[in-house]
């Protein structure tokens, strides 16, 4: 008697069950979408940059710095001296470093200054390394590597000064 009294109220009301039903399957379809999104974004930022302690850069916002250094997104605010680099990398507690300085561009094409230290320290997704296609490490002050898009987007060929890799603050770890 009882499931037959609560059926008929249920159809004597049904656009309103109806309209409950899906608000609430709207709802919940909604925060699974959030959830799943803001989790891919986590796992997307701490994959990015593996083995990694400290990112230091000029004062600025840590997401700032995060989005300039690491994603080439944005701009510096300010630039940090070379005695300022340096003080730093000779603070016992550094192991090793990387500096990055970005700023200008070639053909639409940001350029990034760095060293080799680069390409043996700065790991990503797990601790892969970037590599060469094609040609060698950077052995002299004015030799560039490029990334294979970029070379084949500038129509920029890889000879003796210029070595390719497949894609393309300072970055350090503790010892």
């Amino acid at each position: 008697m009882l499931l037959k009294l609560t059926f008929n109220s249920l159809y004597a009301r049904l656009l309103t069950v109806a309209m409950t039903v899906f608000a609430i399957s709207l709802s919940l379809m909604l925060y699974m979408s959030v959830e799943k999104l803001r989790t891919s974004a986590y796992t997307s930022f701490t994959d990015t940059i593996s083995q990694t302690d400290l990112i230091v850069g000029a004062r600025t916002s840590s997401v700032q710095l995060l989005l300039y250094s690491v994603f080439r997104i944005g701009n510096a605010t300010n630039n940090i001296t070379w005695e300022s680099y340096e003080d730093v990398i000779n603070k016992k507690e550094v192991a090793w470093s990387v500096p990055i300085s970005l700023g200008d561009s070639h053909k639409g094409f940001r350029v990034m200054g760095t060293n080799s230290e680069f390409f043996k320290r700065y790991k990503f997704r797990g601790g892969q390394s970037i590599e060469l296609e094609q040609g060698k490490n950077l052995d002299d002050l004015y030799d560039v590597i490029i990334g294979a898009g970029v070379a084949e987007k500038t129509k920029l060929l890889c000879g003796n000064s210029t070595h390719c890799i497949s894609w393309i603050t300072i970055i350090f770890r503790s010892r």
